[in-house]
């Protein structure tokens, strides 16, 4: 019925078709999810109908995540339709046509104006399910949307971005999320500051140990830097766990809770007072500093 329906003449039955395939493929074997995907989902990236391929784009990211638990992972060829196989490094005029060009229209399929976010958003499921080891198959599309300038892709992705360390590991996080960390804490933008904040403290702990103190004794040299009263705010309730986080170097820890403590916005001075009263996880030693 389904090999029936991606083929229907009415595109509304071809675009329907597409948000039930997720569900389908729970429930068959590694081999029919397979033959499935591949020859239905190639062929319909060139559909002549806008809402089946953007259908098809909202979609790929959780038919890619069906395949989490089999040992050959995701198709290429899916993986191929999610991250444009093409070098990110280089201007858009120059650089080479994918080289599966033959299967499909590249123009119409990649050039959805709504392709950047649905893929940020659906990002972390396609990097959870090719794991640390095939990282490298879909980084540079990642760090090519990290450069994104629009507000709602650099927020999904600062969101997710301690998940995403989690998967990729230590090194891979240290190379590169940190400099997407950074800009993203420098942001223009009130609402991808908050997130970045708000993923500290998982990233941070996928982080190498000598790593993570750098990381705090930046968080120190930008306080000022952050913007809005809110993203300060924010980091003071994180003071507790930033004491775990810093290691030996508590005397960064020390500079952030006095700047909040001195802060000329009262909700921050609140924030930081709580953190330091009811938090145990401050020495003594740290809170007599003050």
């Amino acid at each position: 019925m389904y090999k029936s329906l991606v083929k229907d003449e009415q595109w509304h039955v071809r675009h329907s078709i597409l948000f039930a395939l997720p569900g389908i493929l729970a429930r068959v074997d590694a081999a029919q999810r397979r033959s499935l995907t591949v020859p239905s989902l190639v062929h319909l990236s060139s559909d002549p109908s806008d809402p089946v391929r953007s259908g098809l784009l909202e979609v790929l990211g959780e038919v890619i995540y069906t395949f989490r638990d089999d040992p050959a992972g995701p198709p290429r060829e899916l993986l191929q339709l999610f991250i444009q196989d093409r070098d990110w490094s280089k201007d858009a005029r120059s650089s080479p046509a994918p080289s599966y060009q033959s299967f499909h229209s590249v123009v119409d399929w990649f050039s959805d104006p709504e392709r950047p976010i649905i893929c940020a958003f659906n990002f972390p499921a396609v990097i959870f399910t090719v794991g640390a080891k095939r990282w490298p198959e879909v980084r540079n599309y990642y760090l090519h949307l990290a450069k994104f300038p629009t507000a709602k892709v650099l927020r999904t992705l600062a969101a997710s971005l301690g998940e995403v360390a989690a998967i990729i590991g230590p090194e891979n996080a240290q190379t590169d999320l940190i400099p997407i960390f950074l800009n993203a804490l420098r942001s223009t933008e009130p609402e991808v500051r908050c997130k970045i904040i708000e993923a500290l403290p998982k990233f941070a702990l996928s982080l190498s140990e000598s790593k993570r103190e750098w990381i705090v004794a930046e968080l120190s040299s930008v306080w000022l830097d952050l913007g809005g009263w809110r993203e300060r705010e924010d980091l003071a309730r994180l003071l507790g766990e930033l004491v775990s986080l810093a290691g030996g170097r508590v005397d960064s820890v020390v500079e952030i809770m006095s700047k909040a403590l001195r802060d000329e916005v009262a909700a921050v001075r609140e924030a930081a007072i709580s953190s330091v009263c009811y938090s145990s996880a401050f020495p003594s030693s740290l809170t007599n500093s003050l």
